[in-house]
This record gives C-alpha cells, sequence and structure tokens, in this order.
C-alpha cells in the first residue's frame, strides 16, 4: 500500500460522520436539499497571502468532505446548522478533498 493510500484511509477515518463534524443541511438555489456532516466555527482566523497578516473573524464557516456532496456548493446556497440558517457566500476548496464555505447569517423567508 502506498502513501497516498494511506493517507486516504486515515482521511477517511478523521473526517468520517461518527468522527468528524455534526449534521447540517444543504439546500442549494435549484431546490435540492442535502444532509452531510462538518465542522462548524462560529469565528476562524485567516491569514492573508498579500500581506502576510494573520486576521480573526468572527465570520462563520463550515469545513466538510467534499466526497461527502454530490454537488459543490455555491454563493447563494442556503445551510441550516444548530437551528439557524446561513448563506453561503464563498466556497472554497482545499485540492485534499476538503471544503471550506464562508456564510453569513440569514433568516427563512
Amino acid at each position: 500500500m502506498g502513501i497516498l493510500e494511506k493517507f486516504s484511509q486515515l482521511q477517511d477515518r478523521v473526517f468520517s460522520p461518527s468522527f468528524f463534524g455534526e449534521k447540517t443541511i444543504l439546500l442549494t438555489k435549484e431546490g435540492d436539499k442535502f444532509i452531510f456532516f462538518g465542522e462548524f466555527d462560529r469565528e476562524h482566523e485567516a491569514f492573508d497571502e498579500n500581506s502576510g497578516i494573520s486576521i480573526t473573524t468572527e465570520a462563520p464557516r463550515l469545513e466538510y468532505k467534499e466526497s461527502t456532496l454530490p454537488v459543490v456548493p455555491v454563493k447563494g446556497d442556503t445551510i441550516e446548522i444548530r437551528s439557524k440558517v446561513y448563506e453561503v457566500y464563498d466556497s472554497q476548496t482545499d485540492g485534499q478533498g476538503i471544503g471550506t464555505l464562508f456564510l453569513h447569517e440569514t433568516e427563512i423567508d
């Protein structure tokens, strides 16, 4: 077994629903609904590569294993977690199978 296979197996164990995250609902702009698990943060620290400055923000974000969703969440989709609703304003990937959604709290119409 190669190093990449070992890493993939470790990643699968670490990011399994029983270990990683909490139940989350994605509602797409098209009206599709998906249930998955993600790691939610009310605040986080970001690094600005242009200035070299570390920035702490209270903007919530959600990290998730990309293979757990059949679609990639996009700006304008809605996330429901911890009985609150958030709108996706940015979606990024790390290139290794982990996606990050940056969120704004919103109200249900």
